[in-house]
Parts: C-alpha cells; structure tokens; sequence
C-alpha cells in the first residue's frame, strides 16, 4: 500500500469516527489513529517540524488508548503514569537530535535550531491539546483552578494546533502560553475594550524599549566578556580575584541575552492582545499575562530563588506544571525536584555541561532555602539582617548572589568537560567548595545560633 492509500484510509477512519461520536463526548482510538495516519502521509522525517505536531497524536495510539482520553489523566499504559508520558515524548525525539551534534562552530546553528523545534513541543505537546483535553464532563470537578484555566474542552482541529505552534509572537523563544489562552485570542476575548482591538500599543512599546534597552547593553559590552577569553593564557595567567571577577561581569552581560528577547517577545504578544491579563486590584488593565522577565526583581534581589522566580518565568511555570507536579507519585519533593532539573538538562542537551549547571542549580537553592532558614529562626542574625548594616549586608550578598550565578552558567555556555573543567580548575571549584561547605555547616550553626526551644518548635512542625 503506497502512502496516498494509506493517507485517504486513515481520513475516511477519522471522518467515520467523528460522526460516531456520541453525547458522551468520547474520542475513539480509531480517531487519533486517523490523523496520525493522514498527516504523516505527507511527512517523512521524523524531526521536522510537521512530525512535531504528528507526534501530538501519535502516543496515545503507541500506547495502547481506550475508548476514551484524557491526556493527562487516564492511564494509557498500565505500566507507565500518563502523567509521564508528556515528558517523555519531548526526551524521545530531543535525544536522539542532541547526540547526532557536534561541538564547535556547529553549535550555535544548532541552538537556534532547538531553540525552535523544543518551542514547537512544549507548545504542541504540554501546553497544547495532550494535558489540556478534558473529553468528559464528570471530570471537570476533579480539576483544580489551575488546570481548569487551561482545560479544553473538546480536541482541537488540526488547523487550531499549527496556528497555536506557529504563533509570531511565541515559537522561537517563547514566552509559554495555553491553547485555551490561544483559542480566546482568536476569539476576541483577550481585550480592554470587549468587541473592539485592544488598546495594547503602548504596553507593549514599554516592553519593546525595555527590550531593545537590554539588548544595546549586551551588544556593547558582550564584546569585552566574551565565552572564549575563559580558554585563553591570558585569562589563566590573571590573578584568582580577577577571573572570579570575570565570571562574575560576563554572567551579567551573557544574561542580558535572554533578557531582550523574551523582553521583545512579550511586548510582540501584547500588541497582539495575547498578553491582556485582566483587571488588576485597582481597577487598571495588565498586560503581564505573558510577562517572561521581572526586570526589576531580577536586577535588584540579592537571593538565587529570587532570581529563578524572576528570570523565564513562563517555562519555570511550565516545567513546574507538566513534570514536577506530575511526580507527587514519588511521594518526595526533592526527588520530584531533581527529576524535573535532569529533565530541563536532557531538554537542552547532552553536553556534560548542562547536567552540571541544573546539579549545581539544585544544590544552591537548597543551600540557600537552609540559610534563609537559619536566620529566620536565630534571634542574633535576624537582628544583624534588620539593623543599619543591611546596606553593607545586601552589597556582600549581591557579590556572592553574581559570583555564583555566573559559577554554573560556565559549563552551560562552554558545553563540553574539556572546557569548563579548566575554568573550574584555574578557580579551584571554589563554588563547590562554597556551597558544599555550607551544606555541611549550617546544621552546626543551629546548633549555636539557634535557642534550643526554636530547634525543638521546628521538630515539631
């Protein structure tokens, strides 16, 4: 059977499948079968970006689907959680691509290349209709606001999901946003004045200046910070302080990277009313609903979580919504906490270096979220952290907050052991030996610091 035979089967399955479709509101297997056959007539690489959006209908077929789906919820394997399978299809076809790549020059083409095909799975496969499919009514009360928000209720068209994959404003670098958010914008309903175009142009040219500000910064100043002055003598034969120094500088200047696009990204999704966001507090129209920076947080906290919270917002929220809280089958959060870290490392690579960068990540938010601790509970250092010394405080931990921010971004942005090793080598992993340090010390300091009755209050909780 040639692929066009094939191809008109699978149509003619689809069309018999909707109109057997009951009030129940059931979608057969017969019917993702259908689409997957029809539009994979026509593809034939598994990598492009028309097999990204076969792939939205190709597992639950693969693994076995009922009568009935819903992504998200219902077992489709008896072996593997649904809830798993989201993730898993993103790590099935991302792995293979990361390991045909090569290192050097390469490299950077081949970013640009995930940087969009990874964009088009997050939107097709976990922001799109495989989470977000709700086929039976009963279920709607076993939703939680949050899922409720972006729960669809019937499967969208073919037609619906590449628009929402292709969207201008999201499918290079995002910002995430829902198909249901999608689907409102094509309806109109993302607007300040209702049956009339939003009033977004200057929201969204506050965003675009804000942007292209961030992006003048980088383009000045990234030429003196470059990656490869780490690989240089010159940059071995300075002296410790200053090539902590450097690391320090550059990480500033390499983030302001990603600031500006996902800064002008934003402002392309307000002018385009995707960003409307409703009626503040005060009564004033927001425009945030695809805020992706807090510019200002980002510039001004002094704590790693805060910069986290701060920075890609929209992809922490969703990696937050379709991996960590599909784990709470492990029953610990910290293994949920690691799981979902070496996801987002196979997600943007194999390169050693990202594994080392999302490791260290977890390892100083919890160093971290422990020293919080400590002085929230020490009377002597709540003192110390609300008396005039703050200014001084706050200078000495910015240092400490940059120095170690930039510490993991080294193996991200120079990839591959050769190199961020001898980065770390002429610095004498002094970041591990920091936070491991702490790690181990800060049980000791409550033991000091901290009055026996605190120690034995928070025992109890």
């Amino acid at each position: 059977m040639n692929i066009k035979e094939r191809g008109g089967k699978g149509e003619e399955s689809a069309k018999s499948t909707r109109a057997d479709k009951g009030e129940s509101g059931t979608l057969t297997k017969v019917h993702i079968y259908g689409i997957t056959r029809a539009t994979s007539a026509h593809t034939k690489d598994g990598g492009s970006l028309d097999g990204e959006i076969v792939g939205i209908f190709r597992f639950p077929r693969t693994c076995g689907s009922t009568d009935s789906v819903r992504f998200s919820r219902v077992p489709l394997c008896p072996a593997v959680p649904a809830v798993l399978l989201p993730p898993a299809t993103h790590c099935h076809s991302l792995i293979p691509r990361h390991l045909r790549t090569v290192s050097g020059s390469f490299q950077l083409w081949h970013t640009c290349f995930q940087a969009t095909t990874t964009q088009l799975q997050k939107n097709t496969i976990s922001n799109g209709p495989c989470p977000n499919v709700s086929l039976h009514s009963n279920l709607s009360s076993k939703l939680n606001e949050e899922q409720k928000r972006s729960a669809l209720a019937n499967v969208p068209s073919l037609l619906e999901v590449i628009g929402f994959s292709y969207f201008y404003g999201g499918f290079l670098v995002g910002p995430q946003f829902t198909l249901r958010s999608y689907q409102r914008l094509v309806k109109g309903e993302l607007t300040d004045c209702p049956g009339q175009p939003p009033n977004s142009v200057i929201p969204a040219m506050k965003r675009f200046s804000l942007g292209l500000l961030c992006l003048v910064i980088y383009a000045i100043f990234s030429p003196h910070y470059p990656d490869s002055y780490y690989l240089t003598d010159e940059y071995d034969a300075q002296p410790f302080w200053y090539r902590c120094v450097f690391i320090l500088l550059w990480a500033k200047v390499i983030l302001y990277k990603y600031v500006s696009c996902w800064v002008i990204a934003e402002g392309v999704c307000i002018l385009s009313g995707l960003g409307y966001n409703g009626l503040g507090q005060n009564g004033e129209h927001q425009w945030d609903a695809c805020a992706n920076m807090k510019v200002w947080t980002f510039e001004t906290t002094p704590l790693f979580t805060g910069t986290i919270a701060s920075f890609n917002i929209n992809t922490n929220a969703w990696v937050a919504r379709h991996v960590f809280k599909r784990l709470k089958f492990l029953g610990n959060k910290l293994l949920s906490q690691v799981t979902a870290l070496a996801f987002l490392a196979i997600w943007h690579g194999t390169h050693s270096g990202y594994l080392l960068c999302f490791s260290m990540e977890f390892i100083i938010v919890n160093v971290e979220r422990q020293a919080q601790a400590l002085v929230r509970d020490s009377p002597l250092l709540t003192r110390l952290a609300n008396s005039p010394l703050y200014p001084l405080i706050y200078l000495v931990q910015q240092f400490i907050h940059w120095l170690f921010m930039g510490y993991p971004l080294v193996p991200f942005c120079l990839f591959t052991y050769d190199k961020w090793l001898r980065v770390y080598s002429s610095i004498y992993f002094c970041g591990h030996i920091f936070f491991f340090t702490l790690y181990l010390g800060i049980p000791y300091l409550r033991k000091v610091l901290v009055p026996r009755k605190e120690r034995s209050e928070k025992k109890e909780d």
